[in-house]
């Protein structure tokens, strides 16, 4: 292998890279922007006049639909992340083969970047508490009308 393939990899993996971090920011401008939407509905509970005549069903349901929601979204992004990342990790792996070097980090995998469930489970966990906190208001003000 020589210089110019090394230069076709580099440019492959750095076109990669910025996938990976787009994607990043995507997950979390989502995420923060769910989080507020509830947030709002949490703190304008009292307008919502149509949860004083929902059955208790349709707002679990409510519940229920948004955070599986939620997490089918968590899921696909975070699969979305590790597909790109683990192309870059090829193509740097190859770049440095074929300019003989050294790896500059020893991760070959995306396991080896430690994606654990956690990285979906705490977003999800999150939606789940906000949630609960409407359904709680919603429930309230059923109860106080």
């Amino acid at each position: 292998m020589n210089a110019e393939e090394a230069g076709v990899y580099r440019e492959l993996y750095d076109t990669q890279i910025p996938k990976f971090n787009k994607s990043r920011d995507l997950e979390w401008k989502v995420n923060i922007s769910l989080w507020s939407l509830i947030a709002a509905g949490i703190i304008a509970i009292d307008k919502f006049n149509f949860l004083e005549q929902a059955a208790c069903y349709w707002r679990c349901g409510l519940f229920l639909f948004v955070v599986a929601v939620h997490f089918l979204w968590m899921m696909l992004i975070q699969r979305s992340e590790n597909i790109d990342f683990e192309w870059a990790l090829k193509y740097r792996r190859r770049c440095e083969d074929a300019l003989n070097m050294q790896p500059i980090d020893q991760r070959t995998s995306v396991s080896a970047r430690r994606i654990d469930f956690i990285w979906i489970v705490a977003p999800v966990l999150v939606t789940i508490i906000l949630m609960s906190l409407f359904l709680v208001g919603a429930t309230h003000l059923k109860n106080t009308h």
